[in-house]
């Protein structure tokens, strides 16, 4: 599994994965100190192709960590923040 992610974003990113099989997902946030900022979503989502909106507006600027688990696959990615 393979988080895709436009950097640097705004007001708001967007992160795309695939899912193999239907699965239990958690979506989080955390700052470059490992503070968990948010978490995204945390929900149970069909297999396919899925896209994530991520709200930015309310964040410093900053280098922020997404992480993805979905069942027992875990994936990370870096998210650039500008204003």
């Amino acid at each position: 599994m393979t988080l895709q992610v436009e950097n640097p974003v705004l007001n708001s990113g967007v992160v795309r994965f695939a899912l193999d099989e239907n699965a239990d997902v958690e979506l989080k946030l955390s700052d470059s100190s490992g503070r968990l900022v948010r978490k995204v979503i945390e929900r149970t989502l069909i297999a396919g192709s899925h896209e994530i909106k991520v709200p930015t507006a309310d964040l410093p600027g900053g280098v922020y960590i997404l992480a993805l688990k979905a069942g027992n696959e875990k994936a990370f990615a870096k998210l650039a923040v500008i204003h």
